[in-house]
């Protein structure tokens, strides 16, 4: 079933680089910055000096910011913990380096990231405490844009040194064109960007678990039949429920991405159909399906009954590393699959399992005939508040910044 959502999803995973340290193939999939096909030619000189300027000086002239543009001296930033923490080696170091690469100071507002999502809430409920900048999930961009809440930043990107700086690529405009949103007028702009990639999940298993039922790395199932015996085969190895996630569904888009061999071509959330139709995905047949098979993962006790409790994401992680816990569950890809590793390593107690260097491995399978691919979700979007009192002052020097494709101020290549 072909759905607008997800095609939007997949469309975050095109975002080409705009480059940290002027390297043309970016610096890794996590920091890469959205890009945009704007090779605009530089405003003319005025007339009376276009004739006496060097090339060199004219040049510089067009790129320079605009004089009514006035640069903050301090800049409030909510964001989501994903950067250093003071404590943190090098915290100190990188933090006045970057206030002197940026030119001004930020003071940063850094909420767990457990509860990011409340605290953002929480956060629009006064005004006169609202950081200028705030990293926002991606379902909740929307509704922000549409009630007023954040700044219409789609002239300041337009007229930007990145828009206009020609580092930009032909997928430029693809990638722009989901930014844009309606606001509090009805029109369409940009209330907001994402300069990273949102990553995607991938499902997990415990090595040993799965070699005491009889599985290899490339024995794992590869449909839902197969996956349905694998669950059964995993839980009489163990003597537990194998499977565990934070909930039946997760809290952001793509919601279903913690449970894809459970959920398959279903999704419980309004959607663009094939035919352009908006239907509501939860009275759809497909999530009837859904039910039955999440129905039949908590009969045969496969899935974790404290799914229904809703445990953090950290709680899951934490049953997975136990050598009597879980063994099967699906989480983000990249460097989550080196700290799987050491966090099965640090918990490694040999009182079930005698070999330590097998214990600390965790196979990533590849996706089940019926679930296709798994999903990428949309970014969080860097967005400017509309209680920030100089919004074309701070996306010009903290905001364009983020994406100057250079590496001296790049703010994502401190994402940890």
């Amino acid at each position: 079933m072909k759905k607008k959502v997800v095609s939007l999803l997949m469309a975050a995973s095109m975002v080409v680089s705009l480059t940290a340290c002027g390297n043309p193939e970016g610096n890794g999939a996590e920091n890469a910055a959205p890009a945009a096909d704007a090779n605009t030619e530089a405003e003319a000189p005025a007339a009376d000096t276009a004739a006496t300027e060097e090339p060199a000086a004219a040049e510089e002239a067009a790129t320079e910011t605009p004089a009514e543009v006035t640069k903050p001296e301090t800049i409030k930033v909510m964001w989501d913990g994903t950067i250093f923490k003071e404590g943190d080696n090098y915290a100190e170091d990188f933090y006045k380096a970057l206030d002197e690469a940026l030119g001004l100071h930020v003071e940063w507002i850094r909420p767990d990231h457990s509860t990011y999502a409340e605290q953002v809430g929480i956060a629009f409920t006064d005004e006169s405490t609202l950081a200028d900048v705030i990293i926002l999930p991606s379902n909740y961009y929307a509704s922000y844009a549409a009630q007023g809440s954040l700044w219409n930043m789609t002239d300041a990107w337009n007229n930007s040194e990145t828009a206009n700086s020609g580092r930009l690529t032909d997928i430029a405009p693809t990638i722009i064109d989901q930014w844009k949103t309606a606001g509090p007028d009805g029109q369409e702009g940009i209330y907001g960007m994402y300069p990273a990639r949102g990553n995607g999940t991938v499902t997990y298993v415990k090595a040993v678990a799965a070699e005491k039922a009889g599985y290899t790395e490339d024995t794992l199932p590869t449909d839902w039949a197969g996956f349905q015996q694998f669950l059964l085969d995993m839980k009489d190895a163990t003597g537990v429920a194998p499977l565990l996630a934070p909930g039946l569904v997760n809290h952001e888009a793509p919601y279903v991405n913690y449970l894809p061999e459970f959920y398959q071509g279903a999704y419980p959330e309004f959607y663009q159909n094939a035919s352009g139709e908006w239907v509501d995905g939860f009275t759809e047949p497909a999530m009837v399906e859904a039910l039955d098979r999440l129905a039949w993962g908590y009969e045969n006790g496969v899935i974790d009954s404290t799914i229904f409790e809703n445990p953090s994401t950290a709680n899951v992680r934490d049953k997975f590393y136990l050598e009597n816990g879980t063994s099967v569950f699906n989480y983000w890809a990249g460097t989550w699959a080196y700290t799987i590793k050491t966090k099965l390593a640090s918990n490694y107690t040999g009182e079930i399992y005698p070999d330590a260097d097998a214990y600390a491995t965790a196979w990533a399978m590849k996706p089940i005939k019926e679930v296709g691919t798994y999903m990428e979700r949309l970014s969080p979007m860097i967005c400017i508040t509309s209680s920030c009192e100089n919004p074309e002052g701070v996306f010009t020097y903290f905001v364009d910044k983020i994406l100057d494709g250079g590496g001296r101020t790049d703010v994502m290549a401190v994402r940890r």
